[in-house]
């Protein structure tokens, strides 16, 4: 950044402002415009009558590219090189003006003492060291920024105070389309599993922060509640298992790149240990486990497998499926009196193995009246004699009996939300749960389970723990043992819980936010872009007007759409519809909510992934197409009113015979929706064609249905397209279907290898031009002419699509999924180039205040605000107008920061008595 004076640049304004008496007048933007006669520069009026006319030897260059793209800030080097006259001359000056062209031209340019020079299309500049000696060469660097596509034109002239014209060069630009990357768009600081060990004699907590591409290993000492340490997972996006083994080491079961790592706390070190996978894209290491002799297990997806390693070899064995037809091993427990694995199972059946090591013996234990009615053994804990087992769905909890293989106490469903159960407490025959975010306590003896309280009633986590611990602290607070605790799956929610003296304290660490992948993106009516996260969530919406994001917490949103000033969002599990009102800040959970959670789909429908999601303004509803739960067949087509006076919604399950639905395209008062063959995950589905449906919204009733791509197992997605037809992708292959004539009339193969049976190709027609726009095969960005429908592939590496409401058009890339990319059309924002304050330095006295007035330039920056901030606050503060109150002698320095943190400027406060 350079600095200057408020002063000296005000001055140089004030200068350039006069000279508008020879080039023309302030423009309201703040440059100057130059006078134009029929289209072309106007020469002044002494060099058109042969009066002081140019001389040849005064040399003016301008390398203005001949392309350039829109948005990006292109440097335009003006070299002057000086002659007999320009020496005599006195000050000289660079004309700018633009000739043409659709949009706007931002210039910028520093002056040889560092003062700023900025204006919009035309203006003038004032260079420092003049007049310019013979034969001298000087080079200014500008910078210019288009705001649309298009060609434009400029005059560069170089000019004295008078009004003579020694130099003229005139150019022409072609501005065309470009890519931004925006920068990552959600943070968050997702966790999925909590462990609990020492370290130096302190107590600490182990868990993983989700990100992309790494996400991030984290040591919390729990005294302090601070992290103490925290390393990078290579190419690891989360961890569904941490696990402290005998010797204090610790392993972490990343996904999706299914690695096992190895931290050691007395090196400080992260240890990559491979994956037991070649391909390792989606797999992932649940659970783990240690035998008597140090071996780790862990279960994985696919194949349900279970592996072992040893870590003195660093070897993994492969010791296959655990339960035949079942893609996860999900849960795991080690039993050393029987030197046996009890592995957690399932994805369309639950199951329950118990893995004999000496044999390799498998035995399924769970009873077929229970596999029948759950899908996954989710979570699994051996206490005793006891197993405890949380399964999926509807959280069910099952208590069985080792050794006989008995079922102990079965509590039925909505029994138990926490991951699994604790240890047992030192002190009684006492394990812990939470349903619905309340502490329960587990009694072995009894089987019976009650809520624990304190004077102010039942203990409420307000979150379900996903990590357990019981540890010593030295703090006289808590003496003895102390149950603690990782809550939630965002927001670091913490607790502990005293076993002796019942000291309770339930608080919210500060766990690092990482950037995780985007996984959906949607435009709002008012402009903004948002940018969904996966797999702890987490929304970013992006202000194309200045360039700025917020973030924000919600679930994993699998679709989302806008109708009037509001967004719906379909998140995953549960198919759940949330509601946004646009106009209000956002606010997701206490009171005085601004984003609601209107229904589910899932208790009374099996619907999970709501993938398909359709605002029709003419109708003022929301259509909603959903791919039903785990290892269920029959997807639903959902019609909400939200204009209702109560929650009103049609549910049409199976609307295409066991297929889901996944794609949507309203004209003319039908709707036509997509299928896919595929129904929930956890299940392997035959083949079948996708289909194209017609659903008649004034009679709520199919009247069409049929394969427009025979081969093709998904039709996943639909638009109404610039010919008014209904233009799709099924897989990979492009189709027109003519709603009039009812048949396909266009097809074209352009994409063999997209594969996708859910969400896939996406589609939108450009305002700016017409033509179709898309993304497919998470490898494309592509272009469809709207008259000749040839396509053309734009960009490589990209899926997921939005558009604002300029024309550009916003995706992400394979190379960093964590950032919004944008093809870009249309740019009017302006960055901040620099910060000025009114003063340098100043005294202040003991009992009065000082107010500091900050400038941005340019003038016409999209985002001018300043935060303030004091280096020493003992000494002064200073509030958000650049009001300083002294609080102490001393000195203090006060600063102006540009929102986007790049750039500053301080003034040293002395305080006086």
């Amino acid at each position: 950044m350079r600095n200057m004076r408020a002063a000296e640049w005000l001055r140089r304004v004030a200068v350039m402002a006069s000279l508008a008496v020879a080039f023309g007048t302030m423009t309201a933007e703040g440059g100057i415009a130059v006078a134009q006669e029929n289209g072309s520069a106007a020469m002044p009026q002494a060099a058109e009558a042969g009066k002081g006319s140019p001389p040849r030897s005064t040399k003016f260059g301008v390398e203005l590219p001949e392309t350039a793209g829109v948005g990006q800030y292109v440097t335009v080097p003006m070299t002057m090189r000086g002659s007999e006259a320009t020496e005599k001359a006195g000050d000289v000056h660079i004309v700018v003006e633009k000739l043409s062209g659709e949009g706007e031209a931002y210039w910028a340019a520093f002056d040889r003492a560092g003062a700023p020079v900025d204006f919009i299309d035309s203006g003038v500049y004032m260079p420092d060291g003049f007049p310019l000696p013979k034969h001298e060469e000087r080079t200014v660097d500008w910078t210019v920024k288009f705001t649309k596509t298009g060609e434009y034109a400029f005059a560069f002239k170089i000019a004295d105070a008078q009004g003579r014209v020694w130099a003229v060069a005139e150019k022409t630009v072609s501005v065309v389309p470009s890519f931004a990357d925006l920068g990552p768009q959600v943070f968050q600081d997702g966790i999925y599993r909590g462990e609990f060990g020492t370290e130096n004699g302190r107590a600490v907590g182990y868990t993983v922060i989700t990100g992309k591409p790494d996400s991030r290993f984290v040591v919390l000492d729990i005294a302090t509640e601070k992290v103490a340490k925290q390393y990078d997972l290579p190419e690891a996006e989360g961890a569904w298992s941490i696990k402290r083994a005998s010797d204090g080491k610790v392993y972490i079961g990343t996904y999706t790149s299914a690695k096992l790592f190895r931290y050691d706390p007395a090196a400080g070190s992260i240890e990559d240990m491979g994956s037991p996978y070649a391909q390792t894209g989606g797999a992932i290491l649940y659970e783990m486990a240690e035998d008597r002799d140090g071996n780790l297990y862990y279960g994985s997806y696919p194949g349900g497998k279970l592996f072992k390693f040893d870590p003195v070899a660093k070897q993994t064995t492969d010791l296959g499926g655990m339960s035949p037809g079942q893609p996860y091993a999900r849960s795991i427990a080690y039993d050393a009196g029987q030197h046996a694995l009890f592995v957690g199972a399932g994805g369309n059946k639950a199951s329950l193995v118990k893995y004999d090591l000496a044999t390799g013996t498998k035995t399924e234990l769970l009873p077929e009246s229970i596999r029948g009615k759950y899908k996954l053994t989710y979570d699994l804990n051996l206490v005793g004699d006891k197993l405890f087992l949380k399964m999926d769905p509807n959280y069910g909890l099952i208590v069985i009996d080792k050794n006989s293989g008995q079922v102990v106490r079965d509590f039925g469903t909505l029994a138990i939300h926490s991951r699994g159960v604790s240890e047992k407490s030192p002190y009684s025959d006492t394990v812990y749960l939470t349903y619905g975010g309340i502490l329960k306590a587990y009694d072995l003896s009894t089987n019976s389970i009650t809520d624990l309280t304190t004077a102010s009633g039942k203990i409420d986590f307000k979150a379900n723990t996903i990590g357990w611990g019981i540890v010593r602290l030295d703090d006289p607070d808590y003496p003895g043992y102390t149950l603690v605790g990782f809550n939630g799956n965002t927001g670091g929610g913490f607790f502990k819980y005293n076993l002796t003296n019942k000291t309770l304290r339930i608080t919210n660490v500060t766990l690092p936010k990482v950037a995780i992948k985007l996984h959906t993106l949607g435009a709002a009516t008012n402009g903004s872009i948002y940018a969904a996260g996966f797999l702890p969530g987490g929304m970013g919406i992006f202000n194309p007007d200045d360039r700025t994001s917020t973030n924000h917490s919600i679930g994993q949103v699998e679709g989302m759409t806008a109708l009037g000033g509001r967004m719906y969002f379909g998140v995953y599990p549960g198919a759940k519809i949330y509601e946004y009102d646009t106009t209000k800040p956002w606010k997701i959970s206490g009171s005085g909510l601004t984003v609601v959670n209107r229904f589910e789909l899932k208790s009374g429908y099996m619907q999970d992934r709501p993938y398909a999601m359709l605002g029709v303004p003419e109708l003022n509803q929301v259509f909603i197409g959903t791919v039903p739960d785990y290892a269920v067949s029959g997807g639903a087509l959902t019609v909400y009113d939200p204009s209702a006076g109560t929650v009103s919604y049609q549910v049409y399950r199976n609307i295409v015979q066991d297929q889901s639905v996944v794609a949507l395209a309203y004209k003319d008062g039908k709707l036509y929706g997509g299928t896919s063959y595929r129904g929930g995950l956890g299940a392997e589905w035959p083949y079948a064609d996708g289909k194209l449906f017609v659903y008649d919204v004034a009679s709520r009733a199919k009247e069409a249905e049929l394969v427009p791509v025979p081969g093709k197992g998904s039709v996943n997605e639909l638009i109404v397209g610039p010919d008014g037809n209904i233009w799709g992708f099924a897989q990979g292959t492009f189709f027109v279907y003519d709603p009039v004539q009812r048949r396909v009339i266009h097809t074209d193969d352009a994409f063999p290898e997209a594969s996708g049976t859910f969400r896939d190709a996406e589609m939108e027609v450009s305002v700016k031009d017409g033509d179709v726009y898309g993304t497919i095969g998470g490898d494309n960005l592509f272009k469809i002419d709207k008259t000749t429908r040839a396509i053309t592939v734009l960009r490589k590496g990209a899926s997921l699509l939005a558009q604002d409401r300029y024309g550009n058009f916003y995706f992400k890339l394979k190379e960093n999924e964590t950032s919004l990319w944008r093809y870009t059309v249309e740019d009017r924002t302006a960055a901040v180039r620099g910060v000025v304050l009114d003063r340098s330095e100043a005294d202040l006295r003991m009992g009065r205040t000082l107010t500091v007035t900050a400038s941005v330039y340019p003038s016409f920056a999209s985002n001018p605000k300043v935060v303030w901030s004091t280096g020493n606050g003992s000494v002064a503060t200073v509030n958000a107008a650049g009001v300083v109150t002294p609080v102490s002698p001393g000195t203090a320095t006060i600063t102006a920061e540009s929102v986007d943190g790049a750039h500053r400027a301080s003034i040293t406060v002395r305080v006086l008595p």
